[in-house]
């Protein structure tokens, strides 16, 4: 073998399975792009045993990256066959479906990750791009039929596909109607954006003269369900501006070069409306890392993003680009300079004053008994998101309406109504706990090790970190046959030290959050508010 290139250990350290060998010889492989060989190693491995999950799961991403894609769904049903609670098994497997452009597979798989992991932002942003994708394929019965956004379709094989789509035409709301006395809480936060959008917006004169200019980019960031968008609204309804909502399924496109017209048509309905705020949900799947993304087209849409940020050739003044996100840490690093995203608004889960607030909003213009506690059903919210809040109110108001339709009897909504919201099979529970601990594993956590035998998200960047097998280091000898898998995270060395500060707020707040002592006195306020006062 030539040198340099990796080498079975005949003599395999002790406590290391020979299958573990192959295996992770395969790995070596597969990192420096031979995925020939990489393959012949996993199938070795899997001679030797036949349930190794983690060297069916790589061998699928091998025959990936060969665009063998019938095999590699062979493997990552296998997968799936040996552990059903794997979501990134899941998501893969829908990657590889959207590759087939098969798109209503896909989309069940990228839901069926969702269910296992509720906080896998991925597969949601994914499942947007598929349906997005398979509305735009529907009306053409001679779409291309290679790998999608500039996959491979077409006789010549490159460039995704010959047929243009038409490029989106974007709807622009001319000032809404709802402004900050709208928006519950939010005091510190509402304060910022005052002076990052609302002064500069309202007075752009007086803010050129001092110099800030009435525009750039600001980026919203925080746990899902906690007013981002609600609140970009609210910005444009007190400034008087034109207000464009952008969702990532707007601006992807199965055609080559198409999403790129679609961000170029974004900034131009906002340039000929403005003042405007032009809003971005869930940036990161449109302006995630440039080092994670495998496809040229991906790449080219980030450029285009910063062209028309700061490009010289545009006239952005009076034009304020938000971006929404629950995982800021994916955003390219590009777009948090200067002139760009520069000013970043952490949105926090509503605290107690708050919520008192929701409910409020939520309840206002419902028939409500008049001695209902906002404060005691604050209480029952703890840890609940805004979104959540207002879930529980819905809930609670539709339990006095059934009752009206089947007995014509009107009655008004009690806390017993919101304790019957809140319990049971069909229970409005918070949405954040499980968003927190899935974000804490890949952020904050530096590496799982998980007993052999043991579930666990195993793979890195998808289609290229891979599982990694070494012994247990154990100082007592014990039992040599025992391995631990080491799981490389997908989102190893993500931040450095100065994103770490910028997004210290939230990342105290996931800790917090996640620690046992926090949530067992959460859950005894809620009680408390449950069953005493």
């Amino acid at each position: 073998m030539a040198a340099g290139k990796p080498t079975p250990d005949k003599n395999s350290k002790q406590g290391v399975k020979l299958e573990h060998e192959y295996h992770n010889l395969a790995n070596d492989y597969y990192k420096i792009g031979e995925f020939d060989k990489a393959i012949e190693h996993y199938n070795k491995a899997l001679e030797l045993k036949p349930d190794l999950l983690e060297s069916y799961f790589n061998r699928g991403l091998a025959y990936t990256r060969q665009q063998d894609y019938d095999k590699a769904l062979e493997d990552l049903n296998k997968v799936v066959q040996l552990n059903a609670n794997l979501a990134e098994a899941y998501y893969t497997r829908g990657l590889v479906f959207e590759y087939k452009q098969d798109y209503k597979k896909a989309i069940a798989d990228y839901d069926q990750a969702l269910k296992v992991d509720p906080g896998y932002s991925r597969a949601q942003t994914q499942k947007e791009v598929a349906q997005s994708k398979m509305s735009a394929a529907k009306p053409s019965s001679g779409a291309p039929s290679g790998g999608f956004g500039g996959g491979g379709g077409g006789a010549s094989g490159g460039g995704g596909g010959e047929e243009e789509g038409a490029v989106k035409q974007f709807d622009v709301l001319k000032k809404p109607n709802i402004g900050f006395k709208d928006v519950a809480g939010l005091g510190r936060t509402k304060e910022l954006i005052k002076d990052y959008i609302v002064y500069p917006l309202k007075d752009p004169e007086l803010a050129r003269r001092y110099g800030t200019k009435a525009g750039g980019g600001v980026m919203f960031y925080g746990p899902p369900g906690t007013g981002k968008t609600y609140i970009a609204k609210a910005c444009a309804g007190e400034t008087g501006a034109s207000f464009i909502n952008v969702k990532i399924s707007d601006i992807v496109d199965m055609y080559a070069g198409n999403t790129e017209k679609n961000l170029h048509s974004a900034f131009e309905t906002a340039r000929n409306h403005k003042p405007c705020i032009l809003f971005f949900d869930e940036i990161d799947g449109m302006g995630g890392r440039r080092d994670d993304m495998q496809q040229s087209f991906e790449r080219r849409a980030i450029n285009q993003f910063l062209t028309e940020m700061d490009g010289v050739e545009f006239d952005n003044e009076g034009i304020l680009v938000v971006g929404a996100t629950n995982a800021p840490w994916d955003t390219d690093s590009a777009l948090r300079r200067a002139g760009r995203f520069s000013k970043s608004i952490y949105f926090p889960e509503p605290d107690y004053e708050t919520r008192v607030e929701l409910f409020k909003l939520n309840i206002k213009g419902r028939p409500v008994d008049p001695k209902l506690n906002l404060k005691r059903l604050a209480r029952l919210s703890e840890g609940y998101s805004g979104a959540d809040v207002k879930e529980v109110c819905n809930a609670a108001a539709s339990i006095p309406w059934k009752e009206a339709l089947k007995t014509k009897k009107e009655r008004n909504i009690t806390f017993s109504d919101f304790r019957q919201a809140t319990s049971g099979k069909h229970a409005v529970n918070s949405s954040l706990p499980a968003w927190y601990s899935s974000v804490k594993k890949f952020l904050i956590e530096e590496e799982e090790e998980d007993e052999k035998g043991r579930s666990g998200s195993f793979t890195g960047k998808i289609f290229r970190d891979i599982v990694d097998m070494s012994p247990t280091q154990s100082s007592g000898g014990g039992d040599q046959g025992q391995m631990t898998v080491k799981h490389k995270k997908e989102q190893e060395d993500l931040l450095g030290e100065e994103e770490r500060r910028l997004y210290n707020d939230l990342i105290k707040d996931i800790k917090k959050n996640t620690d046992a002592s926090t949530m067992l006195w959460r859950q005894m306020k809620k009680l408390f508010a449950r069953y005493v006062m």
